[in-house]
Order: structure tokens, then sequence, then C-alpha cells
């Protein structure tokens, strides 16, 4: 509404400024001095009012632009957020490129061409129709006709010409996001390239990305040419000298288009003067006096060409148009495919997973029951075939195999992330799945934004300050893991919430700090993926004795084979489907034998 307000009030203002000049041809005709002074004192005061008007309706596009940009993405996160759709987007299904940079980039450009060009499709069709009043009024039916069929030409060309530029924003959107995808994988693993030294590979493939961003950029540009005004034209030669090179024989296609365009932008100045004409020499204003006639020509002509303009900013909007439309179908995308998993989460899946739990014993965790596992991209490749399995409390189990056995892949079934072809997995956890219930230690530990204290009690949020039974808490999960020295050297406070902790810490420290989270949380059960492979046999131990201590339950994945001490069960993967299931300890017994033998 306020921009609207703004828009009305634009208007009146910029009509009485176009009017001012037949004002000034009027009492300079006459010599009429004090006249003169007053119409100045005016037109200066309508020049500051619009000023004022052009400034504030300016602000109410940048709020709008802010507004919407807060309600799409917000909607966005809320379904990226929902039923892990994040993991499926970034892991399982990669259809929809770069959702990162469509959620952070994409909706901004489209939320600020929108609030750019907001004023003018609010305010059009009403200064259309009041200008062309206006002008029916001083040259009849002609000059309204004239101008519309100029405008419906231009329009039509407009289309023609511009119906390939969509295509191209959107093979630009996704040519940049994958330009900065290689520049944050690059920021992210610069330690590992400079151990390899291997500058000058990521080098070349960076500018290979970058040259196919250039590509798509410079046929856009191409496409857009005939959009650009007189100062793009003049530049035409050096631009399709160097496009002849890479697309062949269109320099010439668009050279014409360039031509038209501009041809088509400034007639319109001169053909408000062919409209007036015509009643002119038809001796309709033969009465009045040459000032009023200068008047009435300066007046006609800005009611002409204002309305001219309505039209062209209109044809002038098709540029920001597709730009719109490239970034809002791949917005649109992303937004389609997140509302599908959502529905998706809502289907009886094949698998049965169970989580009411009380049809089985009080110490019942998980079971599967002729689970047979694929993985979601790769259906006809068996991991783990006919699997039947039940993990109860305080019975751990240990998960061991050759690389890409499925290891790693069967933790992700048993939390739920995976589903499988065939079988059926029961949990005895309700939803939601709270951090006291189970937690995943990962290969590679992952530390959130904010302060070290935030780091162990992710996933849950830190909002107040320490109490002393919660600073005791974590003292506690603190010194079980063992990382005491580096939390003091590090310390707790909100001054390290700008931190990378995994620039901070190194690897062994960083798998404690996992374990210290581990500690505060104190879940039924842990799932434990290459947990302690970055510290010593020492550590190790001394980490397991205490989930041992606190009572928690945990599966892990490793190879060492220290870690059957810990452990009752022992699942070995052979890598093509098949699985044995034993006591860890009757494992032990028979290697020991064999090196006594």
């Amino acid at each position: 509404m306020d921009l609207m307000v703004h828009c009305f009030v634009g208007e009146f203002i910029a009509y009485q400024v176009g009017i001012v000049p037949s004002k000034f041809y009027a009492v300079l005709g006459e010599k009429d001095k004090q006249g003169f002074y007053a119409t100045f004192l005016e037109a200066s005061l309508y020049i500051l009012a619009t000023a004022i008007v052009l400034s504030a309706k300016q602000y109410v596009g940048s709020f709008l632009n802010i507004s919407w940009r807060k309600l799409v993405t917000r909607k966005l996160h809320r379904l990226y957020f929902m039923d892990k759709a994040y993991y499926f987007l970034n892991v399982l299904d990669k259809s929809v490129d770069n959702p990162d940079q469509r959620i952070t980039q994409d909706v901004d450009k489209m939320c600020d061409k929108l609030g750019t060009i907001a004023a003018t499709l609010i305010i059009a069709p009403f200064r259309i129709a009041y200008y062309s009043y206006k002008s029916f009024i001083t040259t009849t039916y002609i000059g309204p006709l004239g101008i519309f069929g100029y405008f419906i030409i231009g329009t039509i060309a407009t289309k023609l010409l511009m119906s390939p530029v969509i295509n191209y924003v959107v093979k630009q959107e996704k040519r940049e996001g994958d330009f900065r995808f290689k520049h944050v994988q690059i920021r992210t693993n610069a330690e590992s390239l400079a151990f390899y030294d291997c500058g000058h590979l990521e080098e070349r493939r960076l500018n290979s990305r970058l040259s196919k961003l250039l590509s798509v950029e410079l046929n856009l540009t191409n496409f857009q040419l005939p959009l650009n005004c007189m100062l793009f034209t003049c530049r035409v030669l050096c631009v399709n000298r160097f496009s002849s090179r890479c697309f062949g024989g269109t320099s010439l296609t668009f050279c014409v288009i360039a031509v038209f365009i501009n041809f088509y932008t400034y007639f319109g100045g001169i053909l408000s003067h062919l409209i007036l004409s015509i009643p002119i020499f038809a001796g309709y204003y033969d009465a009045l006096s040459p000032a009023d006639l200068g008047a009435l020509i300066s007046a006609n002509a800005f009611v002409s060409i204002y309305l001219i303009y309505s039209f062209t900013s209109l044809v002038d909007l098709s540029k920001e148009a597709t730009a719109i439309a490239g970034t809002a179908h791949r917005v649109g995308e992303l937004l389609e495919y997140l509302k599908s998993l959502s529905a998706l989460s809502n289907r009886d899946q094949k698998i049965t997973v169970r989580t009411d739990g009380e049809n089985f014993a009080s110490d019942f965790l998980f079971q599967l029951d002729g689970v047979t596992l694929t993985p979601p991209a790769h259906p006809h490749q068996v991991l783990i075939r006919d699997l039947t399995l039940t993990i109860s409390r305080n019975h751990s189990i240990m998960i061991s195999g050759p690389s890409s056995s499925g290891k790693t892949s069967l933790l992700r079934l048993i939390a739920g992330l995976w589903y499988t072809n065939s079988g059926r997995v029961d949990r005895h956890f309700l939803p939601p799945v709270l951090p006291s219930d189970i937690v995943f230690l990962p290969q590679k530990p992952y530390f959130t934004d904010g302060s070290l204290w935030q780091q162990i009690a992710f996933p849950l949020e830190v909002t107040s300050e320490f109490e002393d039974e919660e600073a005791a808490k974590v003292k506690r999960a603190v010194e079980l893991a063992g990382c005491e020295k580096f939390l003091d050297r590090a310390g707790f406070g909100d001054s390290n919430v700008g931190r990378d902790w995994s620039d901070v810490l190194s690897p062994g420290e960083m798998q404690r700090l996992m374990f210290a989270r581990l500690f505060y949380h104190k879940p039924t059960v842990a799932f434990l993926d290459e947990a302690t492979s970055a510290v010593s046999l020492q550590a190790e131990e001394e980490l397991y004795r205490a989930c041992r201590e606190l009572n928690i339950t945990y599966i892990s994945v490793g190879h060492r084979t220290s870690l059957r001490d810990f452990h009752d069960l022992a699942l070995e993967l052979d890598g093509e489907g098949g699985w044995q299931l034993f006591e860890a300890t009757q494992k032990n017994n028979s290697e020991e034998l064999e090196r006594a033998g």
C-alpha cells in the first residue's frame, strides 16, 4: 500500500514537472517577468518533491525486497530441514544442483529484481490510461492509436528476440554455483591440497569451470544485446568480433537486432511530433497565438512522450523479467523438489519402520529382520543380503569388514537415513528422537558455529549462561573425554563464537571433543563410525571404558582388532553381501590361539 501511494504521488508530481516547460513557453512568449519567477519557483519546488518521492519509493522497494526474501528463504529453510530433506538433496539425490546457491543467491536476486520493478508494474496501467486520455484530448484518436500500435510492434519483436534468454539465465546460475562450489571445496581442504602440492591441477580445474561460466555469460550477453541502449550499441563491433570466433555467424544477427531495438527506442522521441503535426496542419489550432501554440506543443509532447515512455518502460522490463524468470525457475524447482520430499515422507515406505516398541522386551533397541541393503542410487548393488540382527540395551556391537562393504551404510539404515528393498526394521524410540536417545559420531566430526560449550551441547542450542549444575555436567564430560588441556586453552566463552573449530583443533582433539559431546548427553545408544581412528590405543580404551561406565550402548564401525575387547558382538561383512555374527571375545580368543600355535 505504501508503494502504491508513493507511486501515485510521484506520478502527480511528474505530471506537474512535465507541463512546466509549456508554462515557461507561455510566460516567456508573453515576456511576463513576474509570471516567469513564479513558474521558476513552482518548478523548483516540484523538482524537490520529486527527489523526495523517488527516494521514498526506492526505500519502499528495498524494504519489499528484504521482506520477500525473508518469507521465501524461511519457507525454503523450513522444507529444507524437514524430515532430513537436506540429506536427501545433498547426498542421496543430486538432481537439483547447488541448493545452497539457490537459497542464498537466487532468492536474493529474484526478490531484488522484483523490488526494483514492482513500482513500474503497479503504476503502469493507471499511467497508460491517464496519458492515453490526455493524448486523446489534444490529438483525437490518432495519438493513442499510433502510440498503441507502436508499442504492439515493439512488444512482439521483443518477445520473439528474447525468448532464448531465460534458458541462458538458468544455465548461467548453474555454472555460477559450480564455480563457487569449487572455490569452497579448495578453501575447506586447503591444508590437504598444500600437502599434495596440487595447486596447478586445481587451478586448471577452476579455470575450466570459469571458461564454461564465461561462455554461457557471453551467450547471454549476446541475446540481451537488443535490450541495451545506445551505449551498448557503441561497443557492438568489439563484442561481435570476439563472438564471431566463438559462435559463427550470429554476430550479424545480433547487430541487426541491436539496430532495430535502438531505432525502436529512440524513434519514440519524434513520434509525438509526428502525431501532433496532423491536427496542426489540418488547421485545428489556427486560432492560437504563437506563444500559446508553443505551449500546446510542449504540453502535448510531454503527454505523448510520457505515454510512449510508459509503454517502453514495460518493454525494457523484459530484460529484468528474464532474469527474474531464470532465478525464479531455479527457486521454484528447488521448492517443488522439497515439497515432493515432504509428501514422500508422509507415504508408506516399502520397508516398515516401527517406532512403538511396545511389543518388545524392555531392553530392545533395534531389530532387523531379513534386511537386504542397497545404495539408494544403485538398487542392484547389494551391500548386505538377508541380515537378521537384534540390538539390545547394554549389548554393544562392532561392525567390521573391507572398505565399501556397507559398514557405514548399515548405520544409516539403523538410524533411519536409508531404506531397504526388503525386510523390516523395528525401532524402540518414539519420535522425535532426542540427543538423550541417540547420538551419532561420524568419521568426520561436525562443528556448528558458536562457542566451545555450544559444540559440546550440540545438537541442543545454548541460550543461557553457565549454571553450577550445568558447569559440573560439562566438566565431567570433558574429564571423561580427556580434553581438559585444549579446552583450557580455547575456553568456553562467547568470545570464540567466530572460530572455525575444524581449523583450531587437531583430528585427535576433534574426536575427543565429539566424545565429550557424547558423555554430556549420555544417550541410550551411540553410533560410532571410526570415532577413535585419530587417537592412540590407550585413549581409545579410556573412551570406550567411559561409555561402559555411563551405560551407553554403542554400535561401532572400525578396523582395529583391539576394539573387540569393548564389544559383546561382532558383525563381519565380506563386501559381497555376506555377513557373520559372533561373540567378539570368541574371535579374539581364536586369533590368539592361532598366533600361539
